[in-house]
């Protein structure tokens, strides 16, 4: 059996739902006749590597969350510093996503390793970034005075290690 489907509806979204439907419509034929069906085409095999990697990204971006999560619990031993290092992590890859998708790139195998890379990055980073924060704070003791020297001389120190490092 052979198909041939509009173009159109192929570079859209609703594929999906069109290559499932035809993948049950031929289950049922299999199961109804006993015949075993094979399946190709480039739709077929576009629209199957598409959902791969939407849950693999998924999959990879939540486990290395969660394993940096643990992983800062076990450290730190405090919730707050793990949130604090979560959200911050969590706001670059909202922006990295956010930036791929506004200057219009789809999502591929390479730009769904981004995210879970700036995870495993941007953790790291977090706990220098604290480590400096408490030494500095334990040093002086001045919690207000503390934060305006600290991110004058740290972070933009840090930031300039970092982009030069790229």
């Amino acid at each position: 059996m052979g198909l041939r489907i509009n173009k159109d509806l192929m570079a859209s979204p609703a594929r999906v739902g069109i290559v499932d439907s035809i993948n049950k419509l031929a289950d049922d034929f299999s199961k109804g006749n006993n015949i075993e069906v094979q399946r190709s085409g480039l739709p077929l095999i576009r629209t199957e590597i598409a959902e791969m990697i939407a849950g693999e990204m998924k999959f990879f971006l939540l486990a290395s969350i969660i394993l940096s999560a643990i992983i800062l619990l076990l450290f730190f031993r405090s919730v707050s510093a793990t949130l604090l290092s979560l959200v911050v992590v969590a706001i670059g890859v909202t922006w990295s996503v956010g930036t791929i998708v506004l200057l219009g790139y789809k999502i591929s195998l390479l730009t769904a390793l981004i995210p879970p890379l700036i995870v495993v990055i941007g953790i790291p980073n977090c706990i220098y970034f604290l480590n400096k924060f408490h030494v500095a704070w334990n040093e002086t003791g001045d919690k207000k005075n503390h934060w305006y020297r600290w991110l004058t001389k740290w972070a933009l120190l840090h930031c300039f290690v970092m982009w030069q490092q790229q």
